[in-house]
């Protein structure tokens, strides 16, 4: 039997991967958790730099470029004795073969 774990306290923490996203329309903003935007210049049109968490959301509606990043942590499966023979978990949740 297996679950999942994101961190147990002396462990390191687990690792991260960072994803993006590019779309012709923006996505909604109003959704995330915003820390701040400024406006700036992309290739001369006007964008939106945005600070989104750990992430961000570039953006430039003349430009039909919309930006998005997600810092996603690892998760890992670990067995209820020490962990040693647990497999790990694919992106479904079920152990990886």
């Amino acid at each position: 039997m297996t679950y999942e774990v994101l961190h147990q306290a002396g462990d390191s923490p687990p690792p991260e991967r960072l994803y993006f996203a590019y779309t012709q329309t923006p996505p909604p903003i109003d959704e995330f958790d915003v820390k701040r935007v400024v406006s700036a210049d992309l290739l001369g049109r006007p964008a939106a730099l945005t600070i989104i968490g750990a992430s961000h959301y570039i953006g430039s509606r003349q430009l039909g470029f919309h930006e998005l990043s997600r810092i996603v942590r690892e998760r890992r499966a670990v067995g209820i004795d020490d962990g040693r023979n647990a497999p790990a978990l694919g992106s479904t949740g079920r152990a990886a073969r």
